[in-house]
């Protein structure tokens, strides 16, 4: 799990107090950490449902409290997006890493496949090894992003 996160434990005061109008009663409201876009810094502020890895209902707005444009917006969504993501998916992690158990298992599966030469099943077996690799690449590169806090 990356050690650093990208929602704030606390909401800025000033910025809660810009997104409240539109806020939803009821609804918790998250910010995430600022990114820096074209020299200014950007965040998120807004709600999440159920966990999800994105927001639902939110405004992008600069470090001085001011909405920022649609263009900007749609960038520092998509990028914090992405961020939400890989850390949502990162939770799946424990459930693609080879285990002791698991990976004996697997084994002799696979080796009984081979003996009824059922490729189709051989194959996808062989496709968590790769998948596993794939996102534990994604995984790092994330934790390299999350440790440059602005």
């Amino acid at each position: 799990m990356p050690t650093s996160q990208t929602i704030v434990k606390r909401v800025d005061k000033v910025l809660y107090k810009t997104f409240k109008p539109i806020a939803i009663p009821g609804f918790r409201v998250t910010q995430t950490k600022y990114i820096e876009l074209k020299g200014e810094l950007y965040c998120i502020i807004g709600h999440k449902n159920f966990k999800s890895p994105f927001y639902t209902h939110f405004d992008i707005i600069d470090s001085y409290g001011k909405r920022a444009s649609e263009e900007t917006g749609q960038k520092v969504y998509q990028y914090i997006s992405m961020l939400e993501l890989i850390q949502y998916m990162n939770d799946l992690n424990q459930w693609l890493a080879p285990q002791g158990d698991i990976t004996e298992h697997t084994h002799e599966i696979q080796r009984q496949l081979k003996q009824y030469n059922s490729e189709d099943l051989f194959d996808l077996l062989n496709e968590h090894d790769q998948l596993f690799k794939r996102f534990e690449a994604v995984f790092l590169q994330t934790k390299q992003v999350l440790k440059e806090d602005v």
